[in-house]
């Protein structure tokens, strides 16, 4: 008897609850709503419209209004506009907002029935319109609050550990989850170790099965890796706890053909299989694999296949160049491993697991992420399943998805859908490293409904634009809009612009809605001329027949500029009793056109001028030093500031300031009398300017001992027999 091992099983437990997930289903666009040439739903008859700033008053209390604009408000007349306002129009607009431009936006209600396109071209051509663009309809995205799912990088990889991984390296389930989150008349037998019956993630989930290891209808897992590979495809999902399965309403079928140690034999697994779809199994997931070719196992998996039964199984873990059965079977798809970083999972991959490999080569259909993966265990969760085991049942839950799409898919069209639809990662096409590539559940369901194929193009592209004129703006880019339309379908519009006669360069321009593509050329400074073309490549490599160079020029606002350069003192010269210095003085020199030359001097007492520098410090900010003078000197300064712009406009400043001789104090004159028995009673005049007094006394040793006194002119000091002392009073500031 032929026996079968698994391919890897590890894991650890954790404990967890769960409630029943809320059923799918797309909701009914409101009345306010429509989903407009193949786009996202938006507000019907309305745009958001954005005025430029140039074309309002410079001093303006309220927020931006039609009224505030004749010309405009006479177009939008002569487009039957029913009613227009602030985009803020109850709220108080604060500093942020306005330097945001939201104070400049209003919400346009176009006449009843209006073609979007048509009017965002219409006002994005007037030049008062900085942008006009559609009211989006937006709603909560489905995202399941499961415990576990930001950890899942399989469904959503955001560069989160395992590995720091390739963001976007997942099989964009979350994306897929906006389409469809599966169907509960799908089921999926799990045809393994069996399932932990009692999981909290999973119970509601499963049907009955059946344990061909123990021959009873109780397929109890008593190993993990069912359980684990059972949640990875359909675990009760978006309830609130646990993990996220990539179906999150098909049912479990428990098939355990796989002893508490994972092996088993080929004849009990080719039993559970053929169970499995006499049973209503929509789909078969198997993470085993071992032995040679079966004709008894390859039979039965054909005759699931023929059934309507999309089989599925692991590739193996031997880092070998050869599919492992059951996966090499024709009618079997076949499931390689991912490392998180968007690599077939080797020795050598970014996770760090050198003992083990996804098998490559001849029959192997598409990737799945398998390493590291969070999923359910017995009685709790792991964060380390492995293995082309861990791949497998994520596209047995892709499959679900689709059947769950499309009941009458068969299983040669999932079959087909998964390989068309995948990310491919080698070489073009099929490759023996990676099959087809990484498996895309969002792309698949995509092409449930592919759109039919244009057969014959020779026509190119048709392309309408209205060239941009002169402009004065030299900080904001410009935007270019051209309405594109193709009998077939577009590949590409492109921007391409040169500045004076310098290099081409080119630019992608992004639909904004219905025909009308939109990019914008960086700003230019003031005097630059400004070329560019629109081009225009359909799917058939035609591209518009009328390229045509448009030019304008950025204007500049220096050439007639006769405002003088803003000359602000931020920290000014002052008296100082300082006679070493420098002394500085920090100003603000600020000019739209910049600034060409400051020159500044000063002189002492009315002497000549002496030159000196002033440093810019960055920004706006400069820095003017002057050498200290002695005291008594008066020194006067001067400040001259002249902008780059042709008329060289002047500012100027001076001022003065001293240097003031320190404040010198007198020494105070001491008097001694012995008008207290045993004291010696020291008197002295106040000095003005005094803030206190230093007492200094000697004996004959010439030894001086201090006493401080604040404000006191008096003071008795202890007499000692005859000796002889000498007193010194001082008086400081």
């Amino acid at each position: 008897m032929r026996s079968l091992t698994l391919f890897l099983l590890s894991g650890l437990l954790a404990s967890g609850a769960s409630a029943l997930a809320p059923d799918s289903g797309l909701p009914q666009l409101p009345e306010w709503a429509i989903a407009d040439s193949g786009l996202p739903p938006c507000v019907k008859d309305r745009l958001v419209v954005r005025v430029r700033d140039s074309f309002l008053p410079a001093l303006r209390s309220g927020q931006a209004q039609l009224q505030d604009l004749p010309e405009l408000a006479r177009f939008a007349s002569e487009r039957a506009v029913r009613s227009s306002r602030a985009l803020l129009w109850n709220q108080s607009v604060d500093g942020p907002a306005r330097e945001g431009g939201l104070d400049r936006d209003l919400i346009v209600d176009l006449a009843a029935g209006s073609d979007l396109a048509t009017e965002i071209a219409a006002w994005s051509a007037r030049p008062e319109v900085e942008w006009a663009e559609r009211d989006w309809m937006v709603s909560a995205c489905l995202t399941p609050n499961d415990t576990y799912f930001t950890q899942q990088w399989a469904l959503r990889n955001t560069g989160q550990s395992p590995g720091n991984g390739t963001v976007d390296c997942d099989i964009d389930a979350d994306q897929a989850w906006d389409l469809s989150t599966g169907s509960s008349t799908v089921t999926i037998a799990i045809v393994d170790t069996g399932i932990d019956l009692n999981h909290p993630d999973l119970q509601s989930k499963i049907v009955a099965g059946y344990d061909f290891v123990n021959n009873d209808a109780t397929a109890d897992d008593d190993n993990m890796h069912g359980t684990a590979c059972g949640s990875l495809a359909a675990a009760l999902s978006n309830n609130g706890t646990g993990v996220t399965g990539v179906d999150w309403l098909a049912r479990l079928m428990p098939v355990k053909v796989l002893n508490a140690s994972g092996n088993g034999s080929t004849t009990d697994v080719v039993a559970g299989v053929n169970w499995a779809r006499s049973n209503g199994a929509d789909v078969i997931s198997m993470s085993l694999g071992g032995g040679a070719y079966s004709s008894t196992f390859n039979s039965a998996i054909n005759t699931a296949f023929n059934a309507g039964v999309f089989v599925v199984a692991a590739a193996g873990n031997e880092n070998v160049s050869t599919v492992s059965y059951p996966a090499k079977y024709a009618n079997c798809f076949a499931v390689g491993a991912l490392s998180p970083c968007n690599e077939r999972k080797s020795p050598s991959s970014c996770d760090g697991e050198t003992w083990w490999g996804s098998n490559y080569g001849t029959g192997l259909d598409v990737m799945a992420p398998g390493v590291k993966l969070r999923s359910a265990t017995i009685n709790g969760y792991i964060n380390n399943m492995n293995g082309t085991s861990g791949a497998t049942p994520q596209v047995a839950g892709i499959a679900g998805l689709l059947r769950g799409a499309d009941p009458n898919v068969t299983p040669a069209e999932i079959r087909d859908l998964l390989r068309a639809s995948a990310v491919d990662m080698g070489t073009a096409g099929w490759d023996s490293q990676t099959g087809y590539g990484r498996v895309n559940a969002y792309e698949a369901l995509l092409l449930m409904s592919p759109p039919e194929p244009c057969e014959i193009d020779a026509l190119p592209p048709s392309l309408s634009h209205v060239p941009l004129a002169d402009t004065w703006e030299t900080v904001q880019d410009y935007p270019v809009l051209a309405t594109v339309t193709d009998e077939c379908s577009l590949f590409s519009v492109t921007l391409r612009h040169q500045l004076d006669q310098g290099n081409w360069f080119e630019i992608p321009m992004q639909p904004l809605g219905g025909d009308v593509y939109s990019a914008s050329i960086p700003a230019a400074p003031g005097g630059s001329q400004i070329t560019y073309q629109v081009v225009a490549l359909d799917n058939s490599s035609n591209f518009n027949d009328t390229v045509v160079e448009h030019s304008f020029m950025v204007l500049d606002a220096c050439a007639s500029d006769l405002t003088a350069p803003g000359l602000l003192v931020t920290l000014p010269f002052l008296d100082t009793e300082d006679s070493v210095g420098p002394y500085q003085m920090l100003l603000e020199i600020t000019d739209p056109c910049g600034i060409s030359e400051v020159v500044a001097g000063y002189s002492v007492n009315g002497g000549a001028g002496v030159s000196v520098l002033a440093t810019p410090m960055g920004g706006d900010s400069w820095q003017m030093l002057i050498p200290g003078q002695g005291a008594g000197s008066q020194i006067s300064w001067y400040l001259y500031a002249r902008d780059a712009s042709p008329s060289l406009n002047l500012a100027a400043d001076n001022g003065l300031f001293n240097v003031i001789p320190p404040a010198v104090l007198a020494a105070p004159v001491i008097q001694i009398d012995r008008a207290v028995p045993g004291f010696l009673h020291l008197s002295w005049a106040a000095v003005e300017g005094a803030g206190s007094y230093a007492v200094y006394s000697a004996g004959l040793d010439g030894v001086f001992t201090l006493y401080t006194t604040t404000t006191a002119t008096s003071l008795d000091w202890p007499e000692v027999g005859d000796e002889l002392r000498i007193f010194q009073v001082h008086a400081t500031d």
